[in-house]
């Protein structure tokens, strides 16, 4: 925010027609520049003196405190529930993340519905082509293993 558009959010603020993301770029802006700081009080002194005024009540005896615990005020609410929305956002991504990794652990083939016929199987098989069977060590290894019980059960037969 700039010095030119402080004056005309102060008066929105005053007003109570500010965004949130405008009360927070005021409040900031205020906390550094002096001189817009002061404005801002002389515009809420002038504007809330006029509406005691108007409804009969008792003038205040400190606006410039009176403005920066209001804005202050203001910009913690809104500090408070961006931050709260942000752990909100974080409890419900946890949570949802939470129940699809419970489900996926939970949710076994033992209890998904066989809808195939008795005594048939799924023609449905799941292959790993992640390493070429000639260079996969447990591939090569569990093929030498069976080829050595092929080759001893032959051997048991026809020694018989």
């Amino acid at each position: 925010m700039n010095c030119k558009n402080t004056e005309t959010d102060s008066l929105s603020y005053i007003e109570r027609k500010l965004t949130d993301n405008k009360i927070v770029e005021l409040y900031e802006h205020l906390q550094e520049c002096e001189s817009c700081r002061d404005g801002f009080i002389m515009n809420y002194a002038i504007y809330t003196a006029i509406s005691q005024l108007e409804h009969g009540e008792d003038f205040s005896d400190n606006y410039r405190l009176e403005a920066e615990q209001h804005l202050r005020s203001d910009y913690q609410r809104i500090v408070r529930k961006r931050h709260l929305t942000r752990f909100y956002r974080f409890v419900v991504l946890v949570l949802l993340v939470g129940t699809g990794i419970f489900l996926g652990i939970t949710t076994s083939n033992s209890y998904l519905p066989n809808h195939l016929p008795e005594g048939q199987e799924s023609s449905f098989r799941l292959e790993y082509y992640g390493i070429p069977e000639e260079f996969d060590p447990v591939e090569h290894a569990i093929k030498e293993y069976n080829s050595e019980m092929i080759q001893q059960i032959r051997e048991h037969h026809t020694g018989e």
